[in-house]
């Protein structure tokens, strides 16, 4: 039977220098942002099903297209490689592969801290994947603010002529795919969350 322990009480006890404890990332930060930005990307599409529900003519219409611009710009905004997400994240791998390279280099002395070493690298793994996840979100979220952009003059066209049933259409298109955005962001939200647990090592 094994006994999980926890690997930053590990750590410490065998010696993980003291900075490195002060320079322990905010995951829950991390974890925090990406609620927000879940949270967001939900709220945005509660309101544009309610202005879809009510659009009739091009200024209802309109407005709910520029809803569905903004939630798809929001998304983008907060998760491309440009975002403080992003940066926050790196910068939270980057800590932790150090602290791995460390405990490897020790653990020639000390073989205990190669356990440990590999629980670090569990959890890098585990944020690397997050880190896809949101960088594949991004993409899908540029993606769609083109979409948008392209199909405003074709929905403006089906109102003026009295198409308002064409023009919804189209528009539940793309907002099916803020739709599958939103899933994908509760798979986001999910792995952060896998992310933040403490790296565990076990020993019979």
């Amino acid at each position: 039977m094994k006994t999980f322990i926890s690997a930053i009480a590990v750590a410490t006890v065998l010696a993980l220098p003291a900075a490195a404890q002060q320079d322990e990332p905010d995951v829950a930060s991390l974890v925090d942002d990406v609620t927000t930005i879940a949270q967001g990307l939900e709220g945005r599409i509660e309101t544009l099903s309610a202005q879809m529900a009510e659009a009739s003519d091009l200024e209802a219409g309109t407005k709910a297209l520029d809803e569905m611009l903004a939630a798809a710009r929001e998304v983008y905004d907060s998760l491309n490689r440009d975002s403080e997400l992003w940066d926050e994240m790196n910068g939270m791998l980057d800590t932790w592969s150090e602290r791995r390279d460390d405990l490897l280099e020790r653990a020639a002395d000390i073989p205990q801290l190669k356990e440990v070493a590999d629980g670090w690298q569990g959890r890098i793994d585990r944020g690397i994947t997050l880190r896809q996840q949101i960088t594949e979100q991004a993409a899908e979220s540029q993606a769609l603010i083109a979409q948008i952009e392209d199909q405003r003059e074709v929905i403006v066209a089906y109102y003026e002529a009295a198409l308002a049933d064409q023009a919804l259409a189209t528009m539940e298109a793309m907002s099916a795919e803020l739709g599958t955005m939103n899933e994908k962001m509760s798979g986001i939200l999910t792995q952060a969350n896998l992310v933040a647990e403490t790296p565990s090592v076990s020993q019979e």
